[in-house]
């Protein structure tokens, strides 16, 4: 029977190979599909299903009774407290640009709570993790969020908030009062930043569950704090999330409010 101790390092093990695979295979991508009849602008191609099979297989065959949640199928329930939540390729625009801001995500919930998360940047060679009680680390380092007041940090936000006027709106004050603001692009590269201590806030829009099923317990592991909008604690279906350092949580969601 496989213990706990065993699911970090296999979460390790299998986002890396998915993430070399990446890499491999930057100039070999043959099949670009877009999602929901294109109308929301997001992608599929061949390399994010390649990711996603190499993940998935693996844990079929070392955990066949736990339950999976990934980017590009429908969930697959078998009614175990354990559930691993997936993105094979998180940033998919980005890769299909040409841009470096990609990740491989690979969590565990237990119980419908982020207990495990493994986020594998490939192009940068950076691999994160946390587990629940033990920290979070950065290549074997431990890292922290970092302790900055508002006006002294750098907030990333979600593209889509550019966009609409009633969004920017609603976000005016909160941009007003940052240093300065940048938009990547891909939920979990910002979720990085945000537990390496580079920003410290985030906002991301409806964001599925393997957008923040790693970077969930990467963030709470390194001291910051992960939420809904409206202050509830993450589940596994689209959220609209904020994440910040300790400092700046209360005046965030105040001058959101």
């Amino acid at each position: 029977m496989n213990s706990e101790s065993d699911m970090l390092e296999f979460a390790k093990k299998v986002t890396l190979k998915a993430g070399r695979h990446i890499l491999k295979n930057l100039e070999k991508v043959h099949d670009v599909k877009f999602k929901n009849q294109g109308k929301k602008k997001e992608i599929v191609t061949n390399v994010d299903l390649e990711s996603e099979n190499i993940i998935i297989s693996a844990i079929k065959k070392k955990y066949p009774t736990h339950s999976i949640w990934s980017e590009e199928r429908e969930f697959e329930d078998n009614k175990s407290k354990y559930v691993w939540v997936i993105d094979p390729l998180d940033g998919t625009n980005n890769f299909n640009f040409g841009l470096s801001e990609f990740g491989v995500c690979v969590g565990l919930w237990k119980n419908n709570k982020p207990f495990i998360g493994v986020v594998n940047l490939p192009k940068t060679s950076e691999l994160f993790w946390a587990k629940k009680g033990k920290g979070a680390f950065l290549n074997g380092k431990k890292i922290h969020v970092n302790n900055k007041k508002l006006e002294e940090s750098l907030m990333l936000l979600d593209t889509n908030i550019i966009k609409h006027e009633s969004l920017l709106k609603k976000t005016r004050k909160l941009i007003n009062n940052s240093y300065k603001i940048r938009t990547i692009g891909a939920c979990s590269v910002n979720l990085t930043h945000l537990a390496r201590g580079t920003a410290s806030t985030i906002i991301d829009l409806n964001k599925k569950p393997g957008d923040f099923g790693a970077g969930a317990i990467i963030i709470t592991e390194a001291g910051g704090i992960i939420t809904t909008m409206d202050k509830k604690p993450l589940s596994l279906k689209n959220n609209d999330i904020i994440a910040t350092n300790k400092k700046v949580y209360n005046t965030v969601m105040k001058l959101l409010s």
